[in-house]
């Protein structure tokens, strides 16, 4: 009988250790979500092109996922409603949102951020034959931009800004970067616009199939486009990108991020983070504008301040302090 308590005393103190041991373990580790929704960029971008390559990491690592496509602004926004857990934007967006200025709404204060991908490059191109040489000759032609709520619609029209232009003095076609490679194909329009990584597969399809050409960011204009939002930074497209462009290509840009809203569980994100960086050769994989991430690099996003899950886990492995 003696020995028989003793054994419930020694049962019970192993399930006392071990209530507190697993939420110590718990924490180390993180949590892994049940379902997530990632949202990236238009059909045929390079955006929507990370958010696939991102569910199918999180997915092998036993998560549900799903894709759906989005738009730089719109992506912020369903971060902020908990409509999509992981959102993939710009690095001028956030702050941007911050200011409740067009075309947000209202004022967004609770995005916070995972990782940094890559810059991306403001793609404004037109055809050889269209005689166009600058942004400022766009008036009254026909151009294929993006809908309002992508990233690259507002680079576009910030650069029509800059130049004295606004969208309503061009005959505008509005669709993702595939609706924009179709028009020019068919001769519908002389150019169109694209932020993304580079290169841009849809846009190395254009450079070898018709001739095209670039409209590059003179200084003056970079200066104003600087004074309407510091975000979109100084970007210079290197040679031979693309078939035929044989010069680098003075433009703007901006850092490509995964972001999420601040009420995301603190162990979810923590894990997600984890879970992508342990597989960072994988992602970077994905797409070919993402082979030089490093751990270093990741966390060097500017429009927000990092997640505490992500925040943590970067700080265990020693990339910030």
């Amino acid at each position: 009988m003696k020995s028989f308590r003793i054994t419930l005393i020694l049962l019970a103190i192993g399930m006392l250790c071990l209530s507190v041991a697993l939420p110590a373990a718990f924490a180390a580790g993180g949590k892994m979500p049940k379902q997530l929704t990632i949202v990236g960029g238009v059909s045929g971008g390079n955006d929507y092109v990370k958010a696939v390559g991102l569910a199918k990491i999180l997915g092998d690592n036993g998560v549900k996922t799903n894709v759906e496509t989005g738009g730089a602004i719109a992506n912020v926004i369903q971060a902020s409603r908990g409509e999509a857990q992981l959102s993939i934007s710009f690095d001028f967006v956030p702050p941007l949102a911050r200011s409740g200025k067009k075309p947000f709404p209202e004022k967004i204060t609770d995005t916070r951020g995972i990782l940094l991908f890559a810059t991306s490059f403001t793609h404004v191109i037109v055809t050889k034959d269209s005689g166009v040489t600058g942004i400022d000759q766009l008036k009254g032609k026909k151009f294929a931009t993006q809908p309002v709520g992508t990233g690259s619609q507002y680079a576009f029209a910030t650069l029509l800004t800059a130049n004295g232009l606004s969208e309503k003095d061009l005959k505008l076609f509005v669709g993702g970067q595939s609706y924009g490679s179709n028009q020019i194909k068919d001769r519908n329009t002389v150019g169109m616009t694209a932020t993304t990584a580079f290169p841009g597969g849809t846009i190395s399809e254009l450079f070898t199939t018709i001739g095209m050409r670039f409209l590059d960011v003179g200084d003056a204009v970079y200066e104003k486009v600087q004074k309407i939002n510091p975000g979109l930074v100084r970007v210079t497209l290197p040679a031979k990108m693309y078939r035929g462009q044989t010069e680098p290509v003075k433009g703007i840009g901006t850092g490509s991020v995964l972001v999420t809203s601040a009420a995301q569980p603190e162990e979810e994100i923590y894990w997600i983070t984890k879970t992508l960086v342990e597989n960072l050769d994988a992602l970077k994989k994905v797409h070919a504008s993402l082979k030089g991430m490093t751990k270093e690099s990741i966390v060097k996003l500017g429009g927000c301040p990092l997640h505490p899950g992500a925040e943590r886990y970067y700080k265990e492995i020693g990339v910030i302090k």
